[in-house]
């Protein structure tokens, strides 16, 4: 479980990180943003958000249903810590979207996408916890 604490906060690390500089440069007028794309892209970035969270959701209780099966600790914790990866990887994309679209337009509805992406990531953070109520029969 630690490997997975310490991957699962690389992660976050790097979604943050790549917030600061946005918003640095946005703000600071160090990038010269394009408002014409909103519209282009304020459709596409909530649809590509719903469809990456139904489908990791999907994922992540198909692996829990087939895991209903293992019987072997070890092979339970190889797929909580696949299916945990495949969730986060399928939140992640959207998220990092939604910020270089906000780079991209300098509109803080995409800042909001983000925001509540990392909600809905922190909800599905590696824990002890989580793998026993998911994985335990």
């Amino acid at each position: 479980m630690k490997q997975m604490a310490i991957v699962f906060l690389a992660l976050i690390i790097g979604q943050l990180s790549m917030l600061g500089v946005f918003a640095f440069l946005v703000e600071s007028g160090g990038v010269a943003p394009n408002p014409d794309m909103h519209e282009t892209f304020k459709y596409v970035v909530v649809v590509v958000t719903v469809i990456s969270v139904a489908t990791g959701q999907y994922l992540y209780h198909a692996v829990i249903k087939k895991n209903r099966e293992a019987q072997d600790l070890d092979e339970k914790l190889a797929n909580f810590r696949s299916s945990s990866f495949v969730v986060l990887a399928t939140l992640e994309g959207p998220a990092l979207f939604s910020l270089s679209i906000y780079f991209i337009t300098a509109q803080k509805l995409y800042l909001a996408i983000f925001g509540l992406l990392l909600i809905i990531f922190f909800y599905f953070r590696p824990s002890e916890r989580k793998f026993r109520n998911d994985f335990n029969n």
